[in-house]
């Protein structure tokens, strides 16, 4: 390290010690005084002090120092000394400004190894991966558009990753490999009767793109940020108005294999007689409160989708086939109703459904089952991923048949 860069550190450390000098500063201008940390590798809580010069990196940037020398734990000892003297309404004291001068004196004695190590923590603390985050992608397939989200986010030193594929449920990632900006994954490995699944990505500009490949067909990805959607609950909501008039579809068409539908009105219900389309509103829909009720038959399974995008669950399989995360009533794969409730073929239940941004309550005969929970991303069968878009509602009919439906309501904020 040249005689000019521990220059350049001692400046540094001179514009924090002047800093605490002034009465009428806190620590870090402008923010609030850092929690107390205890004396281990992590630095101070100060990113600038007030000048634009880095003095020290912030401990969630902290690292190990791979130097033996003692003096770093002397240093950071002091610091911690210094930090545990701090209130939200910080003014120097005596004490505090002598252990300022006690730690610019200990930046002297130090090794150049030492400097230099310390030296690379303010100048270029760590960074996030910028694939951290959830991550919605709109995918040309066969016959239209699939829905996919992935979820990256930090665990143990790495990346841990979760994809939502068009149908099913979410799965972790388990082959995959990142560098820098770029990261490629085999989403489902080669087999006898189809080629491996693989998706290459790079981070740039807010956005993940690259390619989907499987054997030589080759598609385009770009995957965009999920939105927040942290919205307040509306004061109030208009009076409920029907969805389905229990005389004709008037305001829902089939989709998916359209040709094949078998929804149709009988006595007053919506009935699907066996698989074959779905079935969705023509009106979308952003915030909502949903009234309806189902007859499922045994061995039954469908779906209520929200926005299109987030499927309720409507199942009466054999017990003890799926997971509570996939059983009647959860929100498909991420989402557990609890208390579970048994099961009951053949009978009417009542849904009551409220979505505001992603915060889902779902009631289940008048049992509250999941209460203000967080939708993390979309479900298996959505029909895109635009998530701070409005969407429809859609009734799975693709998987059986055999499904009753009555007293669809729905209220909007008002």
């Amino acid at each position: 390290m040249t005689q000019a860069a521990v220059s350049q550190l001692e400046r540094r450390t001179d514009v924090y010690l002047s800093t605490l000098e002034n009465s009428n500063a806190r620590a870090c201008p402008g923010s609030a005084a850092p929690a107390i940390a205890p004396p281990v590798p992590v630095t101070s809580s100060c990113a600038s002090a007030g000048t634009g010069a880095t003095v020290w990196a912030s401990p969630e940037n902290a690292i190990a120092l791979p130097i033996e020398s003692n003096a770093p734990s002397r240093i950071l000892g002091t610091v911690y000394e210094i930090r545990k003297r701090r209130t939200s309404a910080y003014k120097p004291n005596r004490a505090t400004r002598n252990d300022c001068n006690k730690l610019f004196s200990m930046w002297k004695t130090l090794s150049v190894p030492a400097l230099a190590v310390l030296f690379l923590m303010t100048a270029n603390p760590q960074t996030k991966s910028p694939f951290i985050g959830r991550w919605d992608f709109n995918v040309t397939v066969p016959g239209g558009v699939g829905a996919n989200l992935l979820g990256v986010s930090e665990n143990a030193g790495g990346l841990e990753v979760w994809f939502q594929p068009t149908g099913g449920h979410v799965v972790r990632v388990q082959n995959v490999s990142v560098d820098g900006k770029h990261m490629s994954m085999t989403l489902s490995p080669a087999t006898d009767k189809a080629p491996a699944l693989v998706w290459n990505l790079d981070a740039g500009a807010g956005k993940l793109t690259g390619t989907q490949k499987r054997g030589e067909r080759t598609v385009a990805l770009t995957g965009v940020r999920a939105p927040d959607l942290k919205r307040s609950e509306p004061k109030a909501w208009t009076n409920p108005e029907p969805l389905f008039n229990g005389k004709n579809l008037a305001g829902w068409e089939p989709i998916g294999d359209a040709a094949n539908s078998h929804w149709l009105v009988q006595d007053g219900l919506l009935v699907n007689e066996a698989h074959g389309a779905n079935l969705k509103t023509v009106r979308k829909f952003e915030d909502f409160r949903l009234h309806f009720e189902v007859n499922c038959p045994d061995r039954a399974n469908s779906g209520f989708y929200l926005r299109g995008r987030y499927e309720v669950q409507l199942e009466n399989e054999q017990e003890g086939t799926e997971p509570p995360e996939r059983s009647m009533g959860s929100v498909y794969g991420r989402l557990a109703p609890h208390p579970l409730e048994k099961r009951r073929p053949g009978e009417w239940e009542t849904f009551d459904i409220t979505l505001v941004g992603r915060a889902v309550s779902v009631t289940r005969n008048g049992v509250l089952t999941i209460d203000h929970q967080e939708i993390e991303g979309i479900t298996g069968g959505a029909l895109d991923a635009n998530e701070g878009e409005p969407g429809v509602f859609y009734i799975q009919g693709d998987h059986t048949g055999g499904l009753k439906f009555r007293n669809i309501m729905v209220s909007v904020p008002n």
